[in-house]
């Protein structure tokens, strides 16, 4: 991790966050951000070996490339953003989210272009 610190603004910045502390924050605030989503558990009909080779399987795969800022509001967390790569050319943008009060301000515009630029670089 560069500790990479952006400022949009003059209170708004975005700040490049380990995966466990994207994990602590994802978590703590998943149903907030995200009331009205449907979260499936896409392994809760393997059988206990199936999820042993499918997590062998995982620890095969090389690491993907992955990207989570902190959304930043005066430095206090009001979001993150958290992208990982699928292929040698696929970015995903998995999962964005901003704090009701902090939308509509063209914040998750800007996080694209950052994301973007990042990405291309």
């Amino acid at each position: 991790m560069n500790d990479v610190h952006v400022a949009i603004n003059d209170e708004y910045s975005l700040r490049e966050i380990s995966v466990d502390e994207f994990s602590e924050i994802y978590s703590s605030r998943q149903e907030e951000y995200f009331s009205t989503s449907l979260i499936v558990d896409v392994s809760s009909h393997l059988t206990p070996d199936e999820r042993d080779r499918a997590q062998q399987r995982k620890a095969l795969f090389p690491p993907a490339w992955r990207i989570q800022w902190a959304l930043e509001h005066n430095g206090a967390v009001i979001g993150w953003t958290y992208s990982y790569q699928q292929d040698h050319e696929t970015l995903y943008m998995c999962n964005t989210a901003i704090a009701q009060e902090h939308r509509g301000k063209g914040l998750n515009s800007i996080t694209l272009q950052h994301v973007l630029s990042v990405a291309k670089a």
